[in-house]
């Protein structure tokens, strides 16, 4: 599927399934990789795959921080872990 082909996929099944507070894409069949943002700008809800959501919570545990932009929110602005402070400090 083509970025396009996923956002128009997640369009039409939050259409019919709302109210939705956001999308979540488990594994890399769809590979929403290159279109998170405009599906965040599209549907706005956030959404969050599995692989960068791992990047995340892995790097954060660590106490790094790699902010990507145009691969989505999470990424984009690198929050703190919950319960840690914004510097991944207990």
């Amino acid at each position: 599927m083509t970025p396009d082909d996923v956002v128009a996929y997640a369009a039409r099944a939050m259409a019919e399934l709302r109210p939705v507070d956001a999308i979540y894409f488990q594994g890399a069949v769809l590979d929403p990789m290159d279109c998170l943002d405009a599906m965040e700008a599209e549907l706005k809800v956030p959404v969050v795959a599995s692989n960068p959501a791992m990047l995340w919570n892995m790097l954060s545990r660590l106490g790094r921080k790699h902010p990507l932009i145009g691969h989505g929110k999470l990424l984009a602005t690198w929050p703190a872990l919950p319960g840690k402070s914004q510097n991944n400090q207990p």
